[in-house]
């Protein structure tokens, strides 16, 4: 344990005094370098004030020879009006304490003053309305006893001269209730009074002798007092909230001062020193992203690497006098990729990237997103060239509104136009200086058209859901990191599992990679297999599996010849898509079945195809009623798919001959229509049109089923056998296709 230094209180009180003699003392003692409080308080904190930043802004770790120059160092800057060479938190373990939290005590005294108030204006309201009900009269006038009214005053006493001498005084209450005393009897009479001018006018008339006497209300202390009383304690706690931390960072003013700063987040490339006034470079230990890592959108992928390349060789482009773009936007359905190529990109641009979500300029105050632009953008121009990224830009992005009705202040629309002012002051043709901006949104259509034009986003980069190669490259990537068996072919592999996923984003892929590792822990295997896949697959699309939930036997069997009659008409059918799985295991919360079909990636379809997609789907009904005496609520999904199919082809196709060629569809942009685009007449067409192409399909459906009924009684009785039956299932009950199959690219995965 070090030994405690004391030194007298006669020691001299300058600040110079006191550095020079405490340090010729440790000069001759250096053993003795400990400084503890007591010494300080004891020699100079009668003449500083700011005691304890002194104290603990002494390193108490310090080394001894170094030890006597920093605290001289610390003394005379205290001094002379400067910051102590250290933080007052630097010995602290546990780092910054934060800014001060008031007491418990203070928030009771504060809840309280908010309930004086209360009291007193209830106690004063029961006061005023007891007496109210004491002066009430039994004769029902709402007066006090012997009540009168004014008239009968003036006609009873003040005009008659015996009853007028007798009055001794009159005494008015809150200048509203009169009460007149009498000479010769203690009786007294009471009556209110409308105006107490005109009643003053009639005493100056017949009674101007006659004393009156006014008497107020007065207003006790405890309720004078619990008027201000929330005041004083709510600006007492203010006060002591923001003692001492006026300039702290941690103070309330501060944090109201840096609201209007933009919450964006900087990543800064390998070896990179911040400019002046920049935030520090934090981030370096984060997972980082190459372009590698993003696949299933080559084409997109591509325009945003000549962003990256633009800004790390511009000369090349300045040569040929061409000018990046001052932005881009990247659109998309949800788990495209849209952020993880702005990620890859920052990695791969060797600048700054700055990145913020759009949801961070939306506050409920006034003017701070406007403020969080431009505090955005000023610091891009510091950190030039640079990349700055907003997520989900439609947040403030919005189209603005029209409606003249309106005329409230958006502060979303001021918001926006600080966004477009700060746009159009990029200065890219400056070499050197470039600064690129770029947004993602799912949803294109509700931005506004000033924010798209060019010369502020330049390009429009759509990412759209990946192809079947793209969706093999995807599966390449996480393949790699699960860990399968050794001698399996992972190109493969890759192409079975997107051959099964048709129509899946890259979000969706990573989610089937992960539940497959998942259910392969939960079977303690050593390897994730392609069943596990499978599983995986089919949870995505259907939900969990309901083991729990058994069915009966005869409502099994209902479901079984239902999935059949989809399956057959399926494999029958020209037009269908290619049968993967067929179950009679419930899935998620109303599946007690369902056939899986591998969609193709091409969005083209003919009138036959959709013919025949209607057929199988009316296909598990038919089933039912050649099979069953009555039918089931099954088949509720496969109507809406019937009707909105066929609403379809007549409303935006043109396929009715007697529609034509108009369409009928309402945009409402998501919103309510409250008219329709077509006359009643049309509707009635248009009902008939629907009915009949319905009708049509089910006449097709229930003919093909008849024909091949050995096939749906095979596929039923499988179904029943083992529950789930695959397409080498199919192959060996039926045969092969009688029709090639359209998706030529899937022949070599699906018959592995």
């Amino acid at each position: 344990m070090f030994p405690l230094i004391v030194v007298s209180r006669k020691v001299s009180t300058r600040p110079t005094m006191i550095s020079r003699n405490v340090c010729s003392f440790l000069n001759k003692n250096p053993s003795r370098y400990f400084l503890a409080e007591n010494f300080a308080r004891r020699t100079f904190f009668n003449d500083f004030k700011a005691k304890d930043s002194i104290v603990r802004s002494l390193p108490l770790t310090a080394a001894k020879t170094n030890f006597i120059d920093l605290f001289r160092n610390s003394l005379n800057r205290k001094a002379n009006g400067q910051q102590p060479l250290f933080n007052n938190n630097s010995n602290d373990p546990k780092g910054p304490k934060g800014p001060q939290k008031p007491p418990i005590l203070a928030i009771v005294f504060f809840v309280l003053s908010l309930l004086i108030p209360l009291y007193t204006s209830g106690n004063s309201q029961g006061q005023q309305g007891s007496q109210q009900q004491e002066q009430t009269g039994a004769n029902g006038y709402g007066g006090p006893p012997n009540s009168i009214t004014l008239q009968d005053f003036i006609s009873n006493y003040l005009t008659n001269d015996l009853n007028k001498d007798n009055i001794a005084k009159i005494v008015v209450q809150d200048k509203s209730i009169a009460t007149v005393y009498f000479k010769n009897t203690a009786n007294t009479i009471s009556f209110s009074l409308g105006s107490i001018k005109q009643f003053e006018s009639y005493l100056e008339r017949y009674a101007p002798d006659t004393p009156i006497y006014y008497q107020l209300d007065q207003t006790s202390v405890l309720s004078l007092f619990g008027k201000f009383l929330p005041s004083i304690i709510t600006l007492s706690i203010l006060a002591w909230f923001m003692r001492g931390q006026a300039g702290g960072a941690g103070s309330p003013l501060n944090r109201l001062s840096k609201m209007g700063k933009n919450k964006a987040t900087v990543y800064y490339p390998e070896n990179y020193t911040p400019p002046q006034g920049a935030p520090p470079n934090v981030h370096n230990n984060l997972k980082i992203t190459k372009f590698s890592d993003v696949a299933g959108c080559q084409e997109s992928k591509q325009e945003i690497m000549e962003f990256v390349d633009f800004l790390k060789n511009p000369t090349h482009y300045n040569k040929l006098g061409a000018k990046i773009p001052k932005g881009c936007i990247l659109h998309g359905p949800p788990g495209t990729g849209k952020t993880l190529l702005a990620k890859a990109c920052s990695s791969e641009a060797d600048v700054p990237f700055i990145t913020i979500s759009g949801s961070e300029f939306v506050e409920m105050f006034v003017g701070v997103g406007a403020s969080r632009i431009r505090d955005m953008f000023k610091l891009a121009r510091t950190l030039a060239p640079c990349i700055v990224f907003i997520d989900e830009i439609d947040a403030i992005g919005k189209k603005r509104n029209s409606n003249k009705i309106s005329n409230g202040n958006d502060e979303r629309e001021n918001t926006l136009n600080q966004l477009l002012i700060e746009m159009d002051g990029f200065n890219t043709a400056e070499p050197g200086k470039e600064v690129v901006l770029m947004a993602s949104t799912n949803r294109l259509e509700v931005l506004d058209d000033a924010l798209l034009r060019p010369g502020r986003f330049d390009r429009k980069i759509e990412i759209d859901l990946p192809d079947l190669e793209g969706r093999k490259q995807i599966y390449m990537i996480h393949l790699k990191k699960l860990k399968l068996e050794i001698n399996t072919d992972t190109s493969l592999l890759a192409g079975r599992l997107a051959s099964t996923t048709a129509g899946f984003s890259g979000a969706d892929i990573a989610n089937v990679c992960n539940e497959a590792a998942l259910i392969a822990a939960r079977f303690e295997s050593s390897f994730v297999e392609f069943d596990h896949f499978e599983e995986a697959i089919s949870r995505t699309i259907a939900g969990l599996q309901k083991k729990s939930k058994v069915l009966p036997p005869d409502l099994k069997k209902i479901v079984a010849y239902h999935e059949a009659g989809h399956a057959v008409c399926g494999w029958f059918l020209k037009h269908c898509d290619p049968l993967l799985k067929v179950t009679i295991v419930p899935r998620g919360t109303a599946a007690l079945g369902y056939a899986q079909y591998i969609p193709s990636d091409n969005n083209l379809m003919t009138k036959d195809q959709y013919f025949d997609t209607m057929v199988m789907a009316l296909g598990g009904r038919c089933s039912e009623e050649l099979h069953f005496e009555t039918v089931t609520s099954g088949a509720q999904n496969d109507f809406q798919k019937v009707t909105a199919i066929a609403s379809k082809m007549c409303k935006e196709l043109g396929m009715s001959p007697k529609l034509g060629y108009i369409n009928y569809s309402n945009d409402s942009s998501g919103g309510i229509s409250v008219t329709k685009p077509f006359s009643e007449s049309s509707a009635i067409i248009l009902d008939e049109e629907i009915k009949n192409i319905v009708s049509d399909c089910h006449e097709r459906c229930v003919n093909l089923l008849k024909e091949k009924s050995d096939a749906v009684e095979k596929v039923a009785q499988r179904l029943l056998e083992k529950e789930t039956i695959t397409r080498k299932d199919m192959l060996e009950l039926l045969g092969k296709r009688p029709h090639p199959e359209k998706h030529n690219e899937f022949e070599k995965y699906l018959d592995q």
